[in-house]
C-alpha cells in the first residue's frame, strides 16, 4: 500500500532522528537565530549589527515566520522538516515502483548521519525539503503545466537562497526546465515568476547594501579572503580540521603539514596567544604564499574533493575515530583494559558508526553510476544534477571550507534520481533507463 509505505518511510525519519536528537547549539545555528530576531523587528538582514549580503537569508526568514523559538525547538522543527521531506521522497519515486520508492526513501530516512545532522539548528533540513519538492515539480513525465512550473521555480530559488551550494544543481534544473519549455510560454513565464518571486527582493537588498546584484546569490566575504583562508589550502584535508581555521586558539594545535618548521608553529601560536587578529591573518597569509605550489594546490584540492564525500564526520558521540574498532583483536584489548560490559558498548559504537561510514560512502557511488547512466542516456535532468553536485564539490576542495553536512540535499536529488532512472514504470519489462529514454518533457 503506498500510503502504508510513506507512513512507514515518515516513522522510520521521525524515530531514528528522535533517537539521535541532540540539539547542540552551534556559532551558525545562533546567529540564524539572532538574524531570525532582528528580521521580525524591521532592522533588516544583518551580521555584526551590519547589513550584509555575505551569507544566505533562506533559514533566517523561515525562523522569522515563526514565534521566537529555543534551540531545542528549532532543532525539533529541523526533524519535522527531515521527516516531511523523507515522506515527500517516498511519494515522488512512487513512478518507480513499489519497492524502488520504499528503498529508495529508506536509504536516507534510514541514514544515521542524516538522522543526526539534522537535529542540529542548521539550514540543510530545509533545504532538503525544497530540493525534494523541486524533483517532485520536475521529475514526472509530461510537460508541466503553469501551476507545476511556477511551484519548481519558487522552490528551486528558495533553495538557492538557503544553500547557496545548490545553486548548481538547483539553478541549473530550473534553467534547464525553461529551455524545454520555450515553446510553451505560459508555463515559462510561471517558471520565472516563481522563480523572481523570493529572488528578486534579495537581489534588491543586495543592490542596496552592496551596489550590486550579486550573480553567484551571496557575496564575498568572511575567510573567502582572509589570509586564514588561503593558509587552510595549504594544509587542510578532513572536516574536524577545520577548527584550526575558524577559532585562533587553535592555530598552534594544527597538524605537522600546516607550518614549514617548528619556528613558524610557535610564531604563529605566540601571535594567537597576543589576540592580534589582524597581525595573525597576515602572517598566515605570508605562510601561506611561501609553501605556494601548483602541484600541492592540485594534491590537496583533489583530497579534500574525494574526502566530502567519503571521510564521515562526528556522529553525535559516535565520531570517526570508532570506524575500524570491529575486530576481535579490539575486543580483547577493550575487555581487558575496561571489562566485557564497558567493551560491549565500544564495540556497539564502533559497529554503529562504521555502517555510519559505509552509508556515507555509497553515496558517492551512486553519484558516479547517475553519472554514468545519464552520460550514456544523455539525460538532462541527471546530468545537471551530477554537474551541480561535483562544481560544488571542486569549489568546496578549493577553498578549503567544505563541509560535508552540504551534501545532504544532494542525496536526495541524488535518490530521487536513481530510484526513478535505475526503475522502469510499473508493469515495463524494460529497466532502467531504457524505460524512460524519452526527454524528460513529450
Amino acid at each position: 500500500m503506498p500510503r502504508r509505505d510513506t507512513l512507514l518511510v515518515a516513522c522510520v525519519a521521525l524515530a531514528l532522528a528522535a533517537a539521535l536528537f541532540e540539539a547542540t547549539p552551534t556559532p551558525d545555528g545562533e546567529r540564524f537565530a539572532r538574524q531570525a530576531t532582528e528580521l521580525r523587528a524591521g532592522l533588516g538582514f544583518l551580521w555584526d549589527g551590519a547589513p550584509t549580503t555575505s551569507l544566505p537569508p533562506g533559514y533566517p526568514v523561515f525562523l522569522a515566520l515563526l514565534p521566537q523559538t529555543t534551540a531545542d525547538a528549532r532543532g525539533i522543527i529541523n526533524v519535522l522538516l527531515w521527516t516531511l521531506g523523507c515522506a515527500l521522497l517516498h511519494r515522488t519515486l512512487r513512478p518507480a515502483g513499489a519497492r524502488p520508492a520504499l528503498f529508495g526513501a529508506l536509504a536516507l530516512a534510514a541514514h544515521p548521519w542524516a538522522a543526526r545532522q539534522v537535529s542540529y539548528p542548521m539550514s540543510e533540513a530545509l533545504a532538503l525539503l525544497l530540493i525534494v519538492l523541486l524533483m517532485a515539480c520536475l521529475t514526472p513525465r509530461g510537460t508541466p503545466g503553469p501551476w507545476r512550473a511556477g511551484a519548481a521555480g519558487l522552490v528551486g530559488s528558495a533553495a538557492v537562497l538557503t544553500a547557496p551550494a545548490l545553486i548548481g544543481v538547483a539553478g541549473g534544473a530550473l534553467a534547464l526546465a525553461a529551455w524545454r519549455l520555450r515553446a510553451r510560454p505560459l508555463a515559462l513565464l510561471a517558471l520565472l515568476f516563481g522563480a523572481a518571486a523570493p529572488m528578486l527582493p534579495w537581489q534588491l537588498h543586495c543592490l542596496h547594501v552592496a551596489g550590486h546584484v550579486e550573480w553567484l546569490v551571496v557575496g564575498r566575504g568572511g575567510n573567502f579572503t582572509a589570509g586564514r583562508g588561503l593558509w587552510a589550502r595549504t594544509f587542510l584535508l578532513r572536516e574536524s580540521e577545520l577548527r584550526h581555521v575558524w577559532h585562533a586558539e587553535h592555530v598552534a594545535d594544527a597538524p605537522a603539514r600546516a607550518f614549514r618548521d617548528t619556528a613558524e608553529r610557535e610564531r604563529l601560536a605566540a601571535l594567537a596567544r597576543a589576540n592580534e587578529p589582524a597581525a595573525l591573518d597576515a602572517a598566515l597569509a605570508q605562510a601561506a604564499a611561501a609553501r605556494a605550489s601548483p602541484w600541492r594546490t592540485l594534491a590537496f584540492d583533489g583530497a579534500r574533493a574525494v574526502l566530502l564525500w567519503t571521510d564521515m564526520p562526528a556522529l553525535g558521540h559516535l565520531q570517526p575515530a570508532w570506524v575500524g574498532r570491529v575486530s576481535l583483536a579490539t575486543w580483547r584489548a577493550d575487555v581487558a583494559e575496561v571489562g566485557a560490559r564497558r567493551a560491549a558498548l565500544r564495540l556497539a559504537k564502533g559497529l554503529a558508526c562504521s555502517l555510519a561510514q559505509v552509508a556515507y560512502v555509497a553515496y558517492a557511488l551512486l553519484l558516479g553510476w547517475l553519472a554514468w547512466r545519464a552520460l550514456r542516456t544523455r539525460d538532462g535532468l541527471a546530468l545537471t544534477v551530477v554537474a551541480g553536485a561535483l562544481l560544488y564539490t571542486l569549489v568546496s576542495a578549493h577553498t578549503a571550507l567544505g563541509e560535508a553536512r552540504r551534501n545532504l540535499p544532494f542525496m536526495a536529488a541524488i535518490l530521487t534520481l536513481v530510484a526513478l532512472r535505475g526503475a522502469g514504470p510499473p508493469g515495463s519489462r524494460e529497466t532502467g533507463l531504457k524505460a524512460i529514454r524519452a526527454p524528460q518533457y513529450d
